[in-house]
């Protein structure tokens, strides 16, 4: 039996991409809705793209997560499809279009 070898992974930062996102659309990720908190019962609801992939992921710190057409599919809302459009569209590549993305703080 021959030593296994060292193989290598290919990935982006997420907060990286996130960040590179943020200033070419021009929206920000965890507040797409340019939600203005006054404290009151009446406000929008804050769409945060990281509290979706908290609920889609199993995340910890130098966890790696995978972006791909059927996790556009499965999103419920429209904004969180274009997110994940926009990552899709700016970082994969392929005929499958995966993303690997690493997780860290």
């Amino acid at each position: 039996m021959n030593k296994p070898t060292p193989e290598t992974k290919t990935y982006y930062n997420y907060n990286e991409c996130r960040d590179y996102i943020q200033t070419k659309y021009g929206y920000d990720v965890d507040n797409f809705a340019g939600r203005k908190f006054t404290g009151k019962p009446d406000d929008p609801p804050l769409l945060s793209f990281w509290d979706f992939l908290v609920g889609v992921f199993e995340i910890n710190n130098g966890t790696f997560i995978y972006l791909d057409r059927d996790t556009i599919k499965n999103a419920p809302k429209e904004w969180q499809k274009k997110i994940l459009n926009d990552f899709l569209t700016e970082f994969s590549s392929g005929e499958n279009q995966e993303l690997c993305l690493l997780v860290s703080w």
